[in-house]
């Protein structure tokens, strides 16, 4: 089962894109960690197992990603 999200609206219409998967949880903490160490990433990013495919995806939890945060993801990615 795919997994899709409103990418936009043309004419009122709904423009539909699948949500990228992932199998594991430490497949999707991984990449979560990738893209929180960038330097223009304002919220956090966060893993999160779908109720309707049962696999992981990449959210959005609402908070402002730290300075501190971002320099301890991008010191584990060097390592």
């Amino acid at each position: 089962m795919d997994c899709s999200r409103v990418e936009r609206y043309e004419d009122g219409k709904p423009i539909y894109r699948q949500k990228k998967s992932y199998d594991t949880q430490d497949e999707a903490i991984e990449v979560a960690k990738i893209i929180n160490s960038k330097d223009h990433v304002i919220h956090k990013v966060v893993p999160y197992k779908c109720k309707k495919c049962y696999k992981y995806h990449l959210g959005r939890n609402g908070k402002i990603l730290k300075d501190k945060e971002r320099q301890k993801h991008k010191k584990q990615l060097n390592n």
